[in-house]
């Protein structure tokens, strides 16, 4: 099966009622085979990465073309708990295509326009809050909307 199914495959939850389409599947061989798919809707972005052996997923808005989040830490927020996946970057995509479906209508919730900016703060405040429980230091808010 060649790469360019096998990623419709994995995400075709989120495509196949058309509310996410794709707008760009990147396989780069010769650099460690990184691949970058990000899927579009007038909501909400997906990014599936896969950077040096590494693999994770960022939601964004088509506002803020240049900001992404972790999904994890998006799930978090809302309430939804998920499990480690291991690095296979087909096998992530289908499960965080399947969790990122049964919760769309929270997810797009929390980026909506009334509740973008709190989300975005809670967001910012993650890293922070996991470097302070790593390190027991506290890290100065220098967080601005």
């Amino acid at each position: 099966m060649n790469f360019e199914k096998k990623v419709k495959d994995a995400v075709r939850i989120l495509t196949s009622g058309r509310l996410f389409y794709i707008e760009q599947i990147i396989y780069d061989k010769e650099n460690f085979g990184n691949i970058d798919v990000v899927l579009k809707s007038a909501d909400i972005n997906i990014r599936f990465i896969r950077d040096r052996g590494d693999v994770w997923c960022q939601l964004g808005i088509p506002d803020q073309k240049k900001e992404w989040f972790f999904l994890e830490d998006v799930l978090t927020i809302i309430g939804i708990q998920v499990e480690p996946f291991d690095n296979e970057i087909f096998e992530m995509m289908t499960k965080l295509s399947k969790i990122i479906s049964d919760n769309i209508d929270l997810i797009t919730q929390a980026f909506n326009k009334n509740n973008f900016y709190a989300t975005r703060r809670k967001l910012k405040e993650m890293p922070k809050g996991r470097i302070s429980d790593i390190f027991g230091i506290e890290l100065k808010d220098d967080t601005k909307e």
